[in-house]
């Protein structure tokens, strides 16, 4: 602040503390060259120009631009929207068949991981980051990311297909990703309840009872709620091993898509 005084000071100050002496009032017409004036005025023009347009590409790619993230920055959509991501990523090894989730703390800090969970380009840089570590050490991967998104309060949904293989995809700077799953029109903003289950897209020959909703894939088996009359009795031995082998038998009936079995980490 002390610095700053000097803009309080007259003109001539920095010049009179630097020893240089003052410019003529009036300019030598010998100084004045209009062609390098046309250049700088074309260049100004073209800065204004960019400055105007760029923030507009986003209205060239198909979807809300807060959901897809194309084209958002520099956009003027600042403090638009709130969004909240939850990811996974999951690493098959084509030659045995082993599958598993790739641990995203060794890589990034939780700040990044934040950051990431809710950018799909983001989400296939790492994932591509992912793909050449894996391949210097002999493994073609097949990578795939189970990615759920809540935009502005709605209910969490799919935002990248869970089928395809990123580490086959390329980056794409300008075309639009046809790996992004559109926003579910029927979704209303500030509808999402805490501790409500996220909305999958059933994976290519899920069951029946994956696509109906009825088992939640892949955060853990869902329990059934226990019948009225367990619910009600109070808490001993015997009632207590009744509803364990309850919630046991209904668990193993629970169908559990392949795709997101974890194999033991080496």
């Amino acid at each position: 602040m002390i610095c700053a005084t000097i803009l309080f000071d007259e003109p001539d100050v920095p010049r009179r503390l630097l020893g240089q002496p003052a410019p003529p009032l009036v300019a030598d017409p010998a100084d004045v060259r209009p062609r390098h004036r046309t250049v700088v005025l074309a260049l100004l023009g073209a800065y204004l120009v960019v400055q105007a347009l760029l923030p507009l590409r986003h209205l060239l790619y198909p979807g809300p631009v807060s959901w897809t993230e194309e084209g958002h920055r520099f956009s003027w959509h600042m403090k638009l929207r709130s969004k909240q991501g939850r990811l996974r990523v999951r690493v098959t090894d084509p030659a045995t068949g082993r599958t598993w989730q790739a641990d995203l703390t060794s890589d990034l800090t939780p700040r990044q991981i934040s950051k990431m969970s809710v950018r799909p380009d983001m989400i296939i840089q790492y994932v591509h980051h992912l793909r050449d570590r894996l391949r210097r050490q002999g493994i073609d991967p097949v990578i795939r990311v189970d990615a759920q998104m809540s935009l502005n309060g709605r209910p969490f949904q799919t935002a990248i297909d869970p089928t395809v293989d990123l580490a086959k995809e390329p980056l794409r700077i300008l075309a639009p990703a046809p790996w992004l799953v559109p926003l579910d029109p029927t979704l209303v903003p500030g509808t999402r309840r805490r501790g409500e289950r996220i909305r999958r897209a059933p994976a290519r020959g899920a069951s029946e009872a994956q696509r109906e909703g009825r088992a939640e894939l892949p955060r853990g088996l869902r329990f059934t709620r226990a019948p009225d009359g367990a619910a009600g009795q109070k808490s001993s031995t015997s009632s207590s091993s009744k509803m364990s082998q309850t919630s046991q038998s209904k668990t193993s009936q629970i169908p559990v898509s392949e795709s997101y079995v974890k194999s033991p980490q080496t």
